[in-house]
């Protein structure tokens, strides 16, 4: 190009609009075309099984990850987590899932979780709410908002795939799992250490953990010794339900409450109502 002569211009390519119903036609002929190729491979019941137990025991931190626990009116409510619904969505087959953030306020973040099983055409759309403000009613920094976020698709995801695989089936691979992370007595001590450490570094003593132990089992636990199996199984699915973002360190291991000590004051006024309520002589 020389001075004075303009450079030269590429042909403009004409803007296609895509109709509105193109996208849903494009859409249901994907989806047609996955469910013709699951039902010509149809899934095998035993071979899943095989699959998702060798996967879930494969070691005993993946086996204790299987498995959530939340405190409710001094009872543990335990159920599959999310690692074990990844491990059931990846050898289950057939399967179509995923999920979304679909609303945000200022109070909360809801998020929409959806499984699909093409060869047995049934599918599932869960919805699941979270909130993103403080026990103070202050909302969360914009990071701890995102964070919370990701943890309701992944639970919205979780609830749509075990609403749509029978949990059945996944109860059996569960419980397997969680003997496989309980281990057995030869390495009770060492695990034991090591899950009390693990907690310290999240700000919780081990005399906090012995008594939220003792309250859930109702039997004493007054050094580390008292931990048994069964509390394993209790403090990983804890572990578990934190790193989920299903619980907080407050809800799992709250701290007692200390009665503010009564002032001379308020003192005075009791003993005086006391004395009120005395017959007279």
């Amino acid at each position: 190009m020389t001075d004075g002569q303009s450079a030269p211009t590429e042909p403009m390519v004409p803007m296609t609009i895509v109709p509105a119903g193109a996208l849903e036609m494009i859409t249901r002929a994907e989806i047609e075309t996955q469910v013709g190729t699951a039902r010509k491979f149809r899934r095998s019941l035993a071979g899943f099984r095989s699959a998702a137990l060798t996967m879930a025991t494969l070691d005993q931190e993946t086996a204790a990850a299987c498995t959530y626990m939340l405190p409710r009116d001094k009872k543990t409510i335990e159920g599959p987590s999310i690692r074990l619904a990844e491990i059931v969505l990846a050898t289950w087959g057939n399967l179509r899932a995923g999920s979304r953030l679909i609303a945000e306020d200022d109070k909360t973040v809801t998020a929409q979780g959806f499984c699909h099983d093409l060869e047995n055409n049934v599918a599932v759309t869960v919805e699941q709410r979270r909130k993103i403000t403080n026990r103070f009613g202050t909302r969360y920094s914009d990071d701890m908002v995102n964070v919370t976020a990701q943890a309701a698709c992944a639970i919205a995801l979780r609830n749509a795939i075990f609403k749509v695989i029978p949990l059945a089936l996944v109860e059996q691979i569960r419980t397997q799992a969680m003997r496989t992370a309980a281990g057995d007595e030869t390495t009770l001590a060492e695990r034991r250490t090591k899950a009390l450490a693990h907690f310290g570094t999240l700000g919780v003593s081990t005399e906090r953990v012995l008594a939220r132990l003792a309250e859930f089992t109702e039997q004493p636990k007054t050094g580390v010794e008292d931990v048994t199996l069964k509390d394993m199984a209790i403090l990983h699915g804890f572990a578990t339900s934190l790193r989920d973002g299903v619980a907080t360190v407050e809800e799992l291991f709250p701290v007692a409450k200390e009665e503010p000590p009564a002032s001379k004051a308020g003192a005075l006024a009791e003993e005086l109502k006391g004395k009120k309520k005395e017959p007279p002589k």
